[in-house]
């Protein structure tokens, strides 16, 4: 089954499958086959976002950190019709997130890709719900191991191509789990799978299954 073939910038790469990753998370109920992955999976993406706005200096040689598309996501999500109940309410602590989630999958499902004044630009959120969508079609803990296999990529891609200065530099602060990831493969001399052949040295990165 083909599931997604994407090519986009390592940020948006990251923006895009993280928002597709807790649309699951919170739609879908842990099982005892997923449970691990599903776990895993959001650890994975919720730190990459972390590096991609806390720590953009880590990912600086292969992210643009388009924080514009991130802002443009947020905004599409407080269009849709659950995420407008949630915001009016002065107690969200018993909100149905659920059902928020699912009433964004359902919306932005089927949106189409923005143009620009000089490109195409495209809308993060409407791939990532598509991609969530597509990946519901998955049954059994296939999905799960699709989604934390991508977050492995993703996480090796970035410390393969980080500036070394910048791990030592936290190393010498005690350390992100990205930079033990970057000696990891250095060790067992993983990092030459990885690979960019972008003229301008931007990462892209392209996931298919």
């Amino acid at each position: 089954m083909k599931l997604l073939r994407t090519q986009a910038d390592y940020d948006q790469s990251i923006l895009m499958w993280h928002i597709a990753t807790e649309l699951l998370y919170k739609t879908e109920k842990a099982t005892s086959e997923n449970e691990c992955n599903r776990e895993f999976s959001k650890i994975l993406s919720d730190y990459m976002m972390y590096l991609l706005f806390v720590q953009p200096a880590m990912l600086s040689t292969v992210a643009g950190i388009d924080k514009t598309s991130f802002m443009e996501a947020v905004a599409e999500v407080k269009k849709s019709g659950e995420a407008k109940k949630f915001l009016k309410r002065k107690n969200r602590e018993d909100i149905d997130l659920e059902n928020v989630c699912n009433g964004i999958l359902s919306s932005l499902g089927e949106s189409r890709e923005r143009k620009g004044r000089r490109h195409q630009r495209r809308n993060v959120l409407a791939d990532a719900s598509r991609l969530a969508n597509a990946l519901k079609q998955i049954s059994g803990s296939t999905k799960w191991m699709i989604v934390s296999n991508v977050w492995v990529e993703m996480i090796c891609y970035g410390a393969t191509y980080c500036d070394p200065k910048q791990h030592v530099a936290q190393l010498s602060k005690g350390g992100e789990f990205i930079s033990f990831v970057w000696l990891l493969m250095a060790h067992f001399g993983l990092g030459d799978q990885f690979q960019t052949t972008e003229e301008n040295a931007r990462a892209r990165l392209i996931v298919a299954k």
